[in-house]
């Protein structure tokens, strides 16, 4: 089956507090085009929120200089929300190590297991300009697809 384009938006912000409001409203109307249920929608909204806030704070070291990339696609098959971010970023074995080391007490590393648990797919990776992005993705149920009409 292909997996047509239905949206795409992306959206570069100034470093700010202001981001992960503006991030999620945006995915907030977004998700209402989608066959997510009430509560998956709620769910991966938290997910795209823990990834947002963790640029301002950790990647962009809450530097008003810097900037956030926001980016949205949903295709027929799932969504898909990229954020990228100016900072040097990490490995899964940094925040693997840090979390199994420190547990419940780690000071970082939860918002990502969070966000594992809730995203079908995590990438986290180096862009081509240094940048730092993570993207995270849920797919369609095809009994979703099916009640909503988008096959």
């Amino acid at each position: 089956m292909e997996d047509r384009l239905i949206e795409h938006i992306r959206i570069e912000m100034l470093n700010s507090m202001r981001c992960i409001k503006i991030a999620d409203d945006i995915l907030k109307t977004l998700l209402e085009m989608t066959p997510l249920s009430k509560n998956e929608r709620y769910n991966f909204r938290v997910a795209v929120s823990e990834v947002v806030s963790n640029s301002y704070l950790h990647g962009n070291c809450q530097d008003p200089k810097k900037k956030i990339t926001f980016e949205c696609k949903i295709s027929v098959n799932e969504i898909q929300v990229r954020v990228e971010d100016e900072g040097e970023g990490f490995t899964n074995e940094e925040i693997t190590e840090k979390y199994e080391s420190e547990g419940l007490y780690a000071t970082g590393g939860r918002g990502l297991k969070i966000v594992n648990k809730i995203a079908d797919n995590i990438i986290c990776h180096q862009t081509s300009e240094g940048n730092f992005a993570v993207t995270i993705c849920k797919h369609f149920k095809l009994q979703h697809r099916e009640q909503t009409g988008v096959v």
